[in-house]
């Protein structure tokens, strides 16, 4: 067991808990990072919809408007809650989006009953968001081996 203290700031929160609480114009700052990283390749091939985040190549958030317009080079799509449940349809029969007190969890199902991703994170968004990411993963690789 690990006996080092843990430091709090006055409201009682751990510097890792604040991290994770950080945000953005109200976006968590741990999506926006999987947005620009291991999710930047599948969202590149999205058109931002109105009301989504889109990260500008300067680091600031704006908001995407009416019409919708392509990215530029160098800006990420940060992807709206129910997007993300749409693209996640296109591959799960059945999805389920759980809140416990310092995170959430991304279930989806195919057809059967059988899960496909059970993913854990600090917003509904980024384990969203990483759910889609490995259930397209584990497809590529199933593909890939001639499955």
């Amino acid at each position: 067991m690990d006996s080092r203290p843990i430091a709090f700031d006055e409201a009682g929160i751990t510097p890792g808990r604040a991290r994770r609480q950080a945000r953005i114009k109200g976006v968590p700052v741990p999506y926006i990072r999987v947005c620009k990283g291991p999710g930047r390749q599948l969202l590149s091939t999205l058109t931002p919809e109105p009301g989504e985040w889109i990260l500008r190549a300067d680091g600031e958030l704006e908001l995407a408007g009416d019409p919708p317009r392509a990215l530029e080079a160098g800006e990420v799509l940060v992807p709206s809650l129910a997007r993300l449940i749409a693209l996640l349809r296109e591959h799960a029969d059945s999805i389920v989006i759980s809140c416990y007190p310092d995170d959430y969890a991304c279930m989806a199902f195919d057809e059967d009953g059988i899960s496909l991703a059970n993913i854990v994170s600090f917003s509904p968004e980024e384990a969203a968001l990483r759910a889609l990411l490995f259930i397209r993963a584990e497809r590529a690789a199933h593909e890939q081996s001639g499955g």
